[in-house]
């Protein structure tokens, strides 16, 4: 099923915030998005199961400070809410802490990269040989990272 979705000139911003929803909730401000095919599928409508349906702000992952305690974080908003905002509220336990070694542009691209990556590889034992086709794209220059990190060759 195809949604049509508003035109880009009709979307709306706000920097108002409230109270943050839910105690397992904190607010975050995004200092930078991360930016997939997940989300232009979102936009055209072409995909379902995500239980996101119109109206909806698109964005999977991003990387910010959490407004509460100034902690550099990262991670995946799998809301109608998503991550193309100044302030996300964000589930605690969907979030990650940023190694200091990465700029918040680097740690954006990482969410939704490493948890596909992550799942793929989760029934893969220590030693086992793999094959990672398409080892240079978001997900798969992860994978081979993750498959060797977990002993796997």
């Amino acid at each position: 099923m195809c949604v049509p979705l508003a035109a880009p000139r009709s979307w709306k911003s706000s920097t108002r915030r409230g109270r943050c929803p839910g105690r397992a909730r904190c607010w975050c401000g995004c200092a930078r998005w991360g930016v997939n095919a997940a989300d232009w599928k979102l936009r055209r409508g072409l995909v379902e199961g995500f239980g996101i349906v119109p109206p909806f702000r698109l964005g999977l992952d991003f990387s910010g400070v959490v407004e509460e305690t100034g902690e550099e974080v990262f991670g995946l908003v799998m809301s109608r809410w998503g991550a193309y905002a100044e302030y996300v509220a964000v589930p605690r336990d969907a979030l990650s802490p940023k190694p200091a070694s990465l700029d918040h542009v680097d740690a954006a691209a990482l969410p939704t990269a490493v948890l596909t990556a992550s799942q793929a590889l989760a029934g893969v034992r220590a030693g086992q040989r793999i094959l990672i086709h398409a080892a240079a794209g978001g997900v798969g220059h992860v994978a081979v990272q993750v498959a060797k990190a977990r002993g796997r060759t």
